[in-house]
């Protein structure tokens, strides 16, 4: 494994973008869950109120044809039947509907059909049939239906009536005693018919109060839970952005603090995770590079220390900036004498001119100094015969000093 590289603990490979995208993807689901929500209230509230207002169509149709054929009893006038017949097709049409909606596979036609002959608007047919495919089996609308079947069973029995009625007109028998008997089945089927008319529509109305609280209900608990999820996944991919900036944030202070120990944690294969790749093996880069630089600095150190001849160097002022062992043997002074004092101070006057301007003509670019010999003045009053040769100090093209080197001739 690449040095400065943590194992991920988890490592999508799905980009930022790709998770911003699905978080603003999470909370359009979630809107749209809702909107939903509010669509299938509407319909069941639509299909509820259709119903209602078409148990009033089938009430009216019911009465109206009761109270048409009554007529026709009495006076045997043909308008009369009409009019019955165009008031019994109203519940014979919500009869024709329901029938086809009760079979597995029904015809969305033929149940349009039926509803829009009982006065029902077209409109309103598909909220009617979702709520009869949906919702027959809930506990409401099951015994609105077959209170709406008990119904029809009593409505039916007055078509056999009617027939009856026709024929007796027919020949002439509708008279006394049997008009007398007519009339009454056509009552009793109605005083019968009444109250499963009203228990329908109180049914209806009851369902629609349960219906409209319990969607409210779900509608308001949906809601909140949608949310909650939309902002849970909303969060979690902001914390975990947040943290793994706070991570990269963290690191790039260590680094500037000079600690190059520790790693960024790798937690995904997105464009952070690939970021605090790179950057650690920048860390990584940077720490072998350190660590080499050390090294030669520790060989320099001992080359330096362990030389035979005096190694040390100027700044641009002729002060000591470093000095080696053998330095401060022949100058005689201790390391911390010696470093910021100058050059100068241990020259005889009558060398320090000529030597100055061998120094500045170095600085300058012109050529090094080469064994030049010198007499050295030490502290203790001793004078020591030494050849120097010094260079320019460059750093980054410039020269910011002189590096020198100086024998002990003494003795020679």
């Amino acid at each position: 494994m690449t040095e400065g590289r943590t194992t991920p603990h988890w490592t999508p490979s799905a980009s930022i973008t790709t998770k911003l995208v699905a978080m603003v993807l999470v909370f359009l689901l979630v809107i749209a869950m809702v909107m939903g929500l509010f669509t299938l209230t509407y319909r069941i509230k639509g299909g509820i109120r259709a119903y209602v207002g078409g148990e009033g169509l089938w009430s009216k149709g019911q009465k109206d044809a009761v109270y048409a054929l009554s007529r026709y009893l009495d006076s045997g006038d043909e308008a009369d039947l009409r009019e019955y017949e165009a008031a019994i097709a109203l519940p014979l049409g919500d009869r024709m509907a329901r029938l086809e909606m009760e079979k597995p596979r029904f015809d969305p036609a033929v149940v349009t059909a039926g509803f829009v002959q009982g006065g029902n608007a077209a409109e309103d047919v598909p909220s009617m049939i979702f709520l009869f495919r949906h919702l027959g089996q809930a506990p409401f609308f099951a015994q609105a239906i077959e209170t709406w079947r008990a119904a029809e069973r009593e409505l039916l029995l007055i078509e056999p009536l009617a027939a009856e009625a026709r024929r007796a007109h027919a020949d002439g028998t509708l008279q006394g005693p049997y008009r007398k008997a007519l009339m009454e089945r056509l009552h009793t089927i109605n005083a019968r018919v009444t109250p499963l008319e009203q228990q329908f529509s109180q049914l209806l109305a009851a369902g629609a109060r349960e219906v409209h609280a319990l969607l409210q209900l779900v509608t308001l608990a949906s809601a909140t839970a949608l949310g909650a999820l939309g902002a849970l996944c909303a969060w979690s991919i902001a914390r975990d952005l947040q943290q793994r900036l706070q991570a990269l944030r963290d690191g790039v202070l260590r680094v500037a603090m000079g600690v190059l120990t520790q790693p960024i944690p790798v937690r995904s294969g997105d464009e952070l995770g690939e970021l605090a790749e790179a950057f650690n093996e920048m860390t990584a880069s940077r720490r072998r590079a350190e660590a080499a630089l050390r090294s030669a600095n520790d060989f320099r150190e001992r080359v330096m220390q362990n030389a035979t001849n005096a190694i040390y160097t100027f700044d641009l002022e002729g002060r000591f900036t470093s000095a080696n062992r053998r330095t401060t043997e022949i100058i005689g002074c201790t390391l911390e004498e010696l470093l910021g004092r100058s050059w100068g101070d241990f020259v005889p006057e009558g060398e320090l001119a000529s030597i100055q301007e061998g120094f500045a003509s170095t600085i300058r670019g012109g050529p090094p100094i080469v064994q030049r010999e010198v007499a050295v003045l030490r502290p203790d009053g001793r004078t020591v015969q030494v050849s120097f040769s010094t260079a320019p100090l460059t750093q980054e093209g410039q020269v910011v000093g002189v590096v020198g080197t100086a024998e002990d001739i003494t003795v020679r």
